[in-house]
């Protein structure tokens, strides 16, 4: 009984919309996997950091940030710019799926226009947080872009950056 009223109070309050956080572990993954997968057009972009919903496929991505550590389940330092001597980019996502089931999401990292890896991460209920890193390294100033994109490469929010 005990574990029924604490999950039905979780759904009612990730339904709500009043849910600060998810109790179940952030899933961090080095960009470096690779996987073949076509993404279609994203529909917007954002610089650095995005907050409110963009839904698609059934993906929702509440909170988005390009930022250079993660801390507690949260992005730190989120900036639109680094510089090449920064080291790592993280690119933080909290997303939910419709129905609170099991998922995935992909980050697919491009830099001036080149895709350079897709990271697929797992979902796990309404509201989930997680993040991928991609290593900067010293030559590679330019324009960025990770695609939030759902297990099937339809692209749910892009989130630009720069490294200058």
């Amino acid at each position: 009984m005990r574990a029924y009223t604490f999950w039905t109070t979780a759904l009612i309050l990730a339904l709500a919309g009043a849910c600060a956080h998810d109790d179940k572990p952030s899933t961090a993954a080095s960009a470096q996997t690779k996987q073949v997968a076509k993404p279609a057009a994203a529909t917007s972009a954002t610089s650095a950091t995005m907050q409110g919903p963009s839904t698609k496929a059934g993906i929702a991505v509440q909170e988005a940030a390009a930022c250079r550590s993660i801390q507690d389940r949260a992005p730190v330092d989120s900036a639109e710019a680094f510089p090449t001597t920064v080291g790592r980019v993280y690119l933080y996502s909290k997303v939910g799926v419709d129905g609170g089931g099991d998922s995935s999401v992909q980050h697919v990292w491009y830099f001036n226009g080149t895709k350079l890896a897709t990271v697929t991460l797992p979902v796990r209920g309404a509201s989930f947080r997680t993040h991928s890193s991609k290593v900067i390294q010293d030559s590679q100033k330019g324009d960025w872009r990770v695609d939030i994109a759902s297990a099937q490469g339809e692209v749910v929010k892009s989130v630009t950056f720069k490294v200058e």
